[in-house]
């Protein structure tokens, strides 16, 4: 991350108008759920990648992914209280997440993505040439957090850009 520069969170709505609307695709996402993603990626989004690096034969330092983790952590939780957006199934009574030791905090951003798309953004400085599928993993595990009904598609575009903007 960026030391010099953090952003600074867009002024705070007053409620979330657009939660209940937006849970409606949460419940069509949950009809195709990404278990396999979800199940690899609840502790931590490390594992996606350590599966892929491993697979391929490619040299990674397990204490640089978890310190991205652990640094990215303050940020991701400053949004999360700023916005205080209610999960998915506080707004649905449809929706019925799967169980999540680490989706006690509120929606937005979602923090497994944003830290997703930080490593992505690091081990494709370390390897160009496989940019595309460990951004094809940040957006795996993006789509799995939807899927399960942890999340709203926005948590996860505002994840992205704020990644991004480090």
């Amino acid at each position: 991350m960026n030391d010099r520069y953090l952003p600074t969170p867009e002024p705070k709505p007053q409620y979330h108008p657009d939660s209940y609307q937006e849970s409606q695709a949460v419940v069509e996402a949950m009809k195709n759920p990404d278990m396999e993603y979800f199940l690899l990626t609840d502790e931590s989004p490390r594992a996606a990648y350590i599966q892929y690096l491993e697979n391929h034969n490619l040299e990674y330092d397990p204490e640089k992914l978890a310190e991205i983790i652990k640094d990215s952590f303050p940020l991701v939780m400053a949004h999360k209280t700023y916005y205080n957006r209610p999960r998915p199934a506080q707004v649905n009574s449809q929706i019925t997440p799967e169980p999540s030791e680490t989706a006690k905090t509120p929606a937005y951003p979602s923090g497994h993505t944003f830290q997703s798309y930080l490593i992505a953004q690091h081990l494709s400085k370390k390897y160009p040439r496989h940019t595309l599928s460990f951004y094809r993993i940040a957006r795996r595990i993006a789509h799995a957090r939807v899927s399960v009904g942890l999340h709203y598609p926005s948590d996860n575009a505002k994840a992205f850009h704020l990644a991004h903007s480090l």
